[in-house]
């Protein structure tokens, strides 16, 4: 119980809810999932970003369940990289 409560497997868990949450998001608006559908449309898009979020948080537990603790450390450094592009592009589209 103890490795999955470290400070490097809980930076890991939040870096990929936050990463898949937005791959989601933005694999639901290319594929077009909540056109025509009014005030629903929305909470569609959202709901593909907390599945991929959640489907995300379940595969990195098994991660840290099977991977020793430098590629976690390995995966942190990706996934941060990761989240500050898609903020840096978020950002650029809110400016724009």
């Amino acid at each position: 119980m103890k490795r999955f409560l470290n400070a490097a497997c809980l930076l890991f868990y939040l870096l990929a809810i936050i990463d898949f949450f937005f791959i989601g998001v933005g694999y639901a608006v290319l594929s077009d999932a909540g056109k025509n559908q009014g005030l629903a449309g929305g909470a569609i898009v959202f709901m593909y970003g907390v599945y991929a979020a959640f489907f995300a948080w379940l595969v990195s537990i098994a991660v840290v369940y099977l991977v020793p603790h430098k590629t976690i450390v390995l995966l942190n450094k990706i996934l941060g990289g990761l989240t500050l592009i898609l903020v840096l592009f978020l950002v650029y589209l809110a400016n724009r």
